[in-house]
């Protein structure tokens, strides 16, 4: 059973690899394919494979930026991205405020910031729900 889990880790990290060398590529996608593609590289950072807080800071690492430029490019909605961030911070949190303190600089703490607390107009009109949350510190 070893061996078939250190072959399932090998092609999982061969297909992430594969996914983020994609997205970070500056060629015109629409916004569905870029979302398609998120979402299958989301699903690997929440898979049992990803079981270390070492292995998550990494790819948070890689995801965190991404989502910054996304947004600075508006290849994606700021809702969208909001949500991922979030996602990213309340699932992963101690992972999370590590790479936010130790490999962020200051203008990707900020961006990171104004994605977390970021809030959607739609939701602000329709009574929308209070969201508390958490600090970076």
């Amino acid at each position: 059973a070893k061996g078939y889990n250190s072959t399932c880790a090998t092609i999982a990290k061969h297909v992430l690899r594969s996914t983020l060398d994609y997205l970070l590529e500056d060629r015109d996608k629409t916004e569905l394919e870029i979302k398609v593609k998120m979402e299958i590289a989301f699903l690997f950072l929440q898979s049992p494979l990803v079981d270390t807080e070492d292995k998550s800071a990494a790819l948070l690492a890689l995801f965190i930026p991404l989502l910054i430029d996304y947004d600075d490019k508006e290849l994606l909605s700021r809702s969208y991205l909001h949500e991922k961030m979030t996602s990213l911070m309340n699932s992963r949190s101690n992972s999370f405020k590590q790479v936010v303190r130790e490999q962020l600089n200051d203008d990707e703490r900020s961006a990171t910031e104004r994605l977390v607390k970021y809030q959607d107009e739609r939701s602000e009109h329709n009574g929308g729900k209070e969201v508390f949350l958490k600090s970076f510190a």
